[in-house]
C-alpha cells in the first residue's frame, strides 16, 4: 500500500495526522494504511479477526479522532430490474 506514487505521496501531506495514524496502525497489528480517497479519512487494513483490536489500540493512541472498524463489502454495489407495479407500489413512478 505504501508503494503508491501517484496519490498518497502528494496528497498525505493534506492530512496533517496521516504519519503519526499510518505509524501507530502498523505498530498495533495493521498491515497497510492508505488514504481513502482524497482524504482525509484513512483506511488501515488488518488481517481477518483483527481489526476491532487495532481499532481499540489506535482509539487508545490518537484520542480525538473518529476510528470505526468496518467489514470489506465483498459482493460491491448491486441492481435489480422492477417490475411497473413493484415501482407504483414503492412511490418511484
Amino acid at each position: 500500500m505504501s508503494a503508491d506514487l501517484f496519490h498518497q505521496p502528494y496528497r498525505k501531506a493534506l492530512v496533517p495526522f496521516f504519519e503519526k495514524v499510518e505509524k501507530k496502525a502498523i505498530q498495533s497489528g495493521a498491515f497497510g494504511v492508505a488514504l481513502s480517497g482524497a482524504g482525509p479519512s484513512i483506511m488501515c487494513l488488518a488481517e481477518p479477526g483483527k481489526g476491532e483490536a487495532v481499532a481499540e489500540k489506535l482509539r487508545q493512541h490518537l484520542v480525538g479522532l473518529e476510528i470505526f472498524s468496518l467489514q470489506i463489502d465483498k459482493e460491491g454495489c448491486r441492481s435489480s430490474i422492477l417490475s411497473k407495479k413493484r415501482l407504483k407500489k414503492s412511490g418511484f413512478a
